[in-house]
Order: C-alpha cells, then structure tokens, then sequence
C-alpha cells in the first residue's frame, strides 16, 4: 500500500484537507503532521480530531502573540530534525 504524509505547517486543518484524506483514506495509508501547542495535549476539539482515516502526528509549537498563523516550532522538534 502506498503511504502519503501531509504536512500542515498552521494549527488548524483546513476543512478540504480533511475532505481529501477521508477519500484517500481507503486507497492508501495516510499521516497528518501538524503542530501542537508547547506543554498542551492534542485538542480533540479540531478539525483533525475527527479524521478517522489518518495516524495524526504532532510537534510542540510556540505561538507569537497576534494573528500569526505560522507557528515557530519548539526547540525539542529543532534539535531531533
């Protein structure tokens, strides 16, 4: 079976993203990579939480303050890369 990673560098998944991982779901074997916040658990309350069909990944994050959607990651993630 052929595997596809997404990578999504923002916190929250969009919604056709979503969309297109439930309709490859079946055909491949599919992983999310996406940011969490730094000392925060996986919020089950996104977008993400309810794809079904994809192993969901996370690396610790920090947030500027403000409207930024490009979160810096966490020198944990920094050093492992």
């Amino acid at each position: 079976m052929k595997k596809i990673c997404y990578v999504n560098p923002t916190v929250l998944l969009k919604r056709p993203i979503a969309e297109i991982i439930e309709r490859l779901g079946d055909e491949y074997e599919l992983s999310l990579l996406i940011p969490r916040k730094s000392g925060k658990n996986l919020d089950n309350s996104l977008h993400y939480s309810k794809v079904k069909k994809a192993k969901v990944y996370t690396y610790p994050i920090i947030q500027p303050p403000g409207n930024s959607e490009w979160p810096i990651p966490g020198f944990k993630f920094l050093k492992q890369a």
